[in-house]
């Protein structure tokens, strides 16, 4: 059984509370906003000449981006590029065209366009950054790195460079090296996605301290929910366990919608032998996502301790129904099998 639940606990040390996004294709189109459109398309059919014909364009283009409308957006700036531009005008053009297709994560048009961009302006940081982050959101490693490095020998001071070289090297397990970025940037442009991936990188090279301090500093400025979570995992790392359920208490007070909290809590409590109070967690944490295998899990470890094999039984079934992966399935089943030879 402790065999079966390291693994499980493995697995839960790579969660981390869920992170949301709107769905801007979802987006519920106001009366104002259609209106405003209809009134913008009237106006680019009168505009005289191309400048204002452009500029009304462009507002229309923006328009529909609010409303999640991004390819009618797209096919907009496409018209605009077909005239008669500037060099900087067909710049821009080309890289707000490539911003449309990266957020669709279309990247091979991503690239074509902040290509076409770059061929105006070799040297013009900002669209290198942007080819960069394509390649690294493509997986294409070896070329996202070589991408910021030519960045970064342009202007060694770039900030942004420095830490998307970071995000290459933690993408590929490379975690001293991407230290070494994460760590040359200026601490004013330190963000919480970089806290975040410094930590993972800390705890792979097993430096918790480095981590917890570099926690402690980032939540001076603001408790977040995530950066908190974090916190207890590494403090659980180190067996700290009244620590660790302190950091928990408080990701969860403010955010109390992360199951994986009141999971990791329930195993501190476990480890200090609380069954009680891992159980009540554990049915909270069911109460927020009750599909949630690893949740049922750890209620059959937890009622098999408490000598309440039936129940032991039904929560590992219930995992088994649950798991959304062949691992967790194989868990479930090995922890079945063992029951049932109870």
């Amino acid at each position: 059984m402790n065999k079966i639940f390291a693994a499980i606990i493995f697995t839960l040390l790579f969660i981390t509370s869920a992170a949301y996004a709107d769905d801007v294709s979802g987006v519920a189109v106001s009366e104002s906003i259609k209106t405003e459109i209809d009134a913008l398309a009237e106006k680019v059919k009168t505009a005289k000449g191309q400048k204002q014909k452009k500029i009304l364009m462009t507002d229309l283009a923006e328009t529909l981006v609010k409303i999640g409308n991004s390819d009618g957006a797209i096919d907009l700036y496409k018209e605009i590029l077909n005239g008669n531009l500037s060099k900087k005008d067909q710049f821009d053009y080309n890289v707000k065209i490539g911003d449309l297709y990266y957020l669709k994560k279309e990247y091979a048009s991503t690239l074509n366009y902040y290509s076409a961009a770059r061929a105006l302006y070799e040297n013009n940081a900002e669209v290198n950054l942007k080819i960069g982050n394509t390649f690294l959101s493509s997986n294409l490693y070896t070329l996202a790195e070589r991408n910021f490095l030519e960045v970064l020998s342009r202007n060694k001071r770039s900030d942004y460079a420095k830490r998307r070289l970071g995000d290459v090297y933690l993408k590929q397990d490379m975690y001293l090296k991407a230290i070494e970025y994460y760590e040359s940037v200026d601490h004013f442009y330190i963000n919480r996605e970089t806290v975040i991936n410094m930590v993972a990188c800390y705890r792979n090279l097993n430096n918790s301290q480095k981590a917890v301090n570099l926690i402690n500093n980032s939540l001076r400025y603001d408790d977040d929910a995530e950066i908190l979570f974090l916190l207890g995992m590494l403090y659980f790392d180190e067996k700290k366990y009244k620590e660790a359920e302190g950091a928990f208490l408080k990701s969860i007070g403010v955010n109390s919608s992360n199951a994986t909290a009141y999971i990791y809590l329930a195993v501190v409590y476990e480890s200090v032998s609380e069954l009680q109070k891992a159980k009540e967690f554990l049915d909270k944490s069911a109460k927020i996502n009750p599909a949630l295998a690893v949740t049922d899990l750890m209620r059959a470890r937890i009622s098999y301790k408490m000598k309440n094999i039936s129940a032991a039984k039904v929560y590992a079934k219930n995992a088994y129904a649950n798991a959304k992966t062949p691992f967790l399935q194989e868990q479930a089943q090995r922890m079945t099998d063992f029951f049932n030879g109870k």
